[in-house]
């Protein structure tokens, strides 16, 4: 796209990358003549520093932000960052596991932010095929089911957006035992 009266030629690509939250967003900008416009995720402008032609932010909370780049009171290219807190992820239900039955890990996603949840599962150094889907009740609300084989510890780890949730969740897993067990059944 060429703006008018510029010399430049301007290459617009729909641009969405995911931060963490407390991190520092840097936009280029082409010239002097060149400013920006920062939304967070309450549509309150945000302060930023210019050096050396790069607009320095701090992403203090979770949620969009969007940022304007506007050359002659024009907004010649948007730019959307979405910020994410991996230290709000909540598990709220991690039971004990009973061998060859299914085990559901609940996990409270609402403060987390935009972006995707995974998680590795791990008994020694065997991987351990699992799912994550969200809760059929509650749209913040995700479930991580794996069927454990191995009466021993499991340990999950939780990643959002590809960062690591501090910590390794570690999953009691008893034997079957003996007693009588029907599934499916309410």
């Amino acid at each position: 796209m060429t703006v008018t009266g510029s010399p430049f030629h301007c290459t617009v690509i729909e641009s969405t990358q995911y931060f963490q939250v407390g991190s520092t967003a840097y936009i280029d900008l082409p010239s002097d003549s060149h400013r920006i416009e920062i939304s967070d995720p309450n549509n309150h402008h945000v302060k930023y520093v210019v050096n050396n032609y790069k607009g320095e932010f701090s992403l203090t909370q979770t949620g969009t932000y969007r940022v304007h780049i506007i050359k002659d009171n024009e907004v010649i290219a948007t730019r959307t960052l979405h910020v994410f807190d991996t230290t709000k992820i909540d598990i709220i239900n991690a039971p004990e596991a009973v061998c060859h039955r299914p085990a559901v890990i609940g996990i409270n996603m609402t403060k987390v932010g935009p972006g995707k949840l995974t998680a590795a599962i791990k008994v020694g150094n065997r991987e351990v095929a699992h799912s994550v889907r969200q809760s059929p009740s509650n749209a913040n609300m995700w479930e991580i089911v794996f069927h454990p084989t191995q009466a021993a510890p499991h340990r999950v780890t939780l990643f959002y957006n590809g960062v690591p949730k501090f910590g390794v969740l570690e999953v009691p897993v008893k034997g079957p035992g003996n007693e009588p067990w029907a599934g499916g059944l309410e």
